[in-house]
């Protein structure tokens, strides 16, 4: 088999955050990782009847990994070509049936839905979108004329993100991270049934922890692209680690909580039933 091109470590350093994610073709997860696509699963009924569409997929972890359990059907998209590429490889690799899955590069403002959906996996993808009222509105319209569930994991801070911080993560991830507190954030999803709610804690990891999983991705990237490469492994290896290194930071100021929002049309945008 052909050898995919590689870039070189300078060009490594200059991908945009999902390129780069899709070329070490990283485990990218909402967060709470398994334990949240556990509770989505649960509180949202997601059986093999389900059609879901994934906001922002990167490389699909989730509609990839809901599907493998439940045998649901369901598209991605996302803006980056190369994370696309990498959900689309994935899949086949993971996913028997994998034509149940389809993946679209494409722009959340200007998406279009293949076929209705039953729900809409958001993760925490809304809250680094710019206009995000407009998209969550956005992402109604892929229910059709049908109700759904909408699944998020949206951070919230608890103490106020340092000037200092943010443009250290607009520098790294290319975005600017959530800054809202919790009504705040909340406030994006009004007019939502909130079926299921639990919010979270953030725990830091070690550095020996992030070590271990920057050396573990890094190696297997090298592995896939068939490559022995002091430089290359070091650019990948160093980039990663500054990523978790970074996300390290952002979680002494961030919780994230675990949602499943009903949507139903009669309803929205106005709310009859009491928060609390």
């Amino acid at each position: 088999m052909k050898r995919a091109m590689v870039p070189t470590a300078g060009e490594i350093a200059e991908l945009s955050y999902c390129d780069f994610v899709g070329f070490i073709r990283q485990t990218n997860v909402p967060p709470g990782a398994y334990d949240t696509l556990n509770r989505w699963i649960q509180g949202a009924d997601i059986s093999k009847e389900s059609h879901l569409i994934e906001v922002a997929c990167t490389t699909g972890f989730s509609l990839r990994e809901i599907a493998a359990r439940t045998g649901c059907s369901g598209q991605g998209f996302d803006l980056s070509t190369q994370a696309i590429t990498t959900a689309q490889q994935l899949a086949a690799e993971q996913i028997e049936d994998s034509q149940r899955l389809q993946w679209t590069v494409s722009d959340g403002y200007t998406f279009a839905a293949a076929r209705p959906c039953s729900h809409v996996i958001l993760g925490a993808a809304l809250g680094f979108f710019p206009r995000q009222r407009e998209m969550l509105i956005r992402t109604l319209s892929y229910f059709g004329a049908n109700d759904g569930y909408l699944l998020a994991s949206p951070f919230y801070i608890v103490d106020p993100l340092p000037s200092t911080l943010v443009n250290k993560a607009q520098h790294i991830l290319n975005m600017t991270p959530t800054q809202g507190t919790w009504q705040q954030v909340m406030a994006t999803y009004s007019g939502l049934r909130v079926e299921h709610q639990q919010r979270l804690d953030l725990l830091l990891e070690s550095e020996e922890e992030i070590a271990l999983y920057c050396a573990a991705t890094s190696e297997r990237t090298m592995k896939i692209l068939d490559l022995e490469n002091e430089e290359i492994y070091a650019a990948i290896f160093q980039r990663l680690h500054a990523i978790k290194m970074l996300c390290n930071e952002l979680r002494q100021h961030q919780n994230y909580a675990v949602l499943v929002l009903g949507y139903r049309q009669q309803e929205f945008p106005r709310r009859y039933v009491e928060l609390f």
